[in-house]
């Protein structure tokens, strides 16, 4: 009888603990989701003080999953498992002092702070993600100066001029569906599918050279005249001539551009930088010269050869070569070799990024002088951060992360100081 009496209490209170945990949990979503009411805010509070740390974290991690996917809809890639723990551990651990030696029981009340700060992040981490539609809600006036639209500065949006040998320029991203702009040799229709298309409407024996050039803030998509796709990024361009049939088929670039390269067996298509060439027949590959001294080349699908100076080098798919400027070529294998083209589906991609670095995709990105100060800390950013935010959203997911930034006068500074937690 005894027996199963304490066999009942145990069951009862393993019942009342999992029910506390179940409403913690809720509560916690509730907290990431910015809707908590008032009286709820103490509720939580109360529990979070009986739970252990493990405890807390685990309940906070089930919770965010829960929250995210309540708007997977509306996402296009959150943080993963181990990013968003990155985070929270970085978090937990600003403090180096005294309070990491309290006894368990003091845990929350120590880090409630750091908790709540962790809550925000999580909501923004969906944020950072979550205007993905927004640019298609953002008319764009070539007039209008970048610094002055709605007192902010829009993302970068499709933007790029095509120009002839002997000067005539196009603006490409003026064309509606179904329109076409004609030249002396060409034309560039809007396909109903939203791209461009370069066609040829005569032949030449020495047509033109073309370049498509696209500014700081703009982007731009086009199909060349062999059926090769072409994504440019912001300032970025690509020259090329426009008779891709009875010859190799050249293009040159600078920036970063990604192809999705026209098999043509007869035919070979030949990248040209200045880190030397990359030669194809049919493949899809990133080619990024944006910072000195080096050159990346990630190969998707199929098979290239690099020559540079000092190296051939055949790659093979999820290869990413680093070409220096001396000619040297150093290959690894990247288990994630998508995430080099996020930039064309709408996502910055910081893999341990320097402030430096975070400054130059900026300035590229919204058009703006960016300087970053305190350039002795050893600050660092990982994560996807949606490129469809204006310059003030983006600010505040810099606050978040620890880069305090500020924009007056058309420029941006970035002050990468700690900062103290949120309170």
């Amino acid at each position: 009888m005894l027996v199963v009496i304490i066999l009942a209490h145990i069951d009862n209170r393993l019942i009342g603990m999992e029910l506390k945990n179940i409403r913690t949990k809720q509560l916690l979503k509730q907290s990431i989701l910015h809707e908590l009411a008032e009286g709820e805010r103490d509720e939580l509070r109360e529990l979070l003080n009986t739970l252990s740390q493990e405890e807390q974290e685990r309940l906070y991690f089930e919770a965010c999953e829960e929250a995210i996917s309540a708007h997977e809809s509306e996402l296009l890639q959150p943080f993963s498992p181990t990013e968003k723990e990155q985070i929270l551990v970085n978090i937990l651990n600003k403090d180096h002092g005294a309070q990491k030696q309290r006894p368990r029981r003091f845990v929350y009340r120590v880090y409630l702070p750091y908790l709540a700060a962790c809550f925000i992040l999580s909501f923004i981490s969906i944020a950072f993600l979550y205007f993905r539609q927004q640019k298609d809600h953002i008319g764009y006036d070539s007039t209008q100066p970048v610094a002055e639209v709605n007192s902010d500065i829009n993302p970068a949006d499709e933007r790029a001029l095509l120009t002839t040998k002997d000067g005539t320029s196009v603006t490409l991203d003026t064309l509606a569906l179904g329109e076409v702009i004609r030249g002396d040799n060409f034309q560039i229709l809007r396909l109903s599918t939203g791209e461009l298309q370069y066609q040829m409407v005569r032949n030449e024996d020495s047509p033109q050279e073309h370049m498509i050039r696209t500014p700081k803030g703009g982007t731009i998509s086009i199909i060349l005249p062999d059926g090769t796709k072409v994504w440019l990024n912001a300032a970025s361009f690509l020259r090329f001539n426009p008779d891709m049939e009875s010859s190799d088929r050249r293009v040159t670039v600078e920036g970063e551009v990604y192809f999705e390269v026209a098999k043509r067996t007869t035919q070979r298509f030949i990248v040209s930088s200045g880190a030397g060439e990359i030669e194809v027949l049919g493949t899809k590959f990133n080619v990024n010269t944006y910072q000195r001294n080096r050159t990346e080349v990630g190969l998707l699908e199929g098979s290239i050869r690099l020559t540079t100076a000092k190296t051939t080098r055949r790659m093979v798919p999820s290869e990413l070569a680093v070409i220096r400027d001396d000619g040297y070529t150093q290959t690894t294998r990247l288990e994630n070799i998508d995430d080099i083209i996020l930039w064309k589906e709408g996502l910055f991609n910081f893999q341990n990024a320097t402030p430096e670095l975070l400054a130059e995709e900026l300035s590229r990105w919204y058009n703006v002088d960016v300087t970053v100060v305190d350039r002795h800390a050893k600050h660092r950013i990982n994560g996807k951060i949606s490129r469809n935010l204006k310059l003030s959203k983006m600010i505040e997911m810099l606050d978040f992360l620890g880069f305090h930034a500020t924009y007056s006068n058309q420029k941006l500074i970035i002050n990468t100081k700690n900062k103290e937690p949120m309170r």
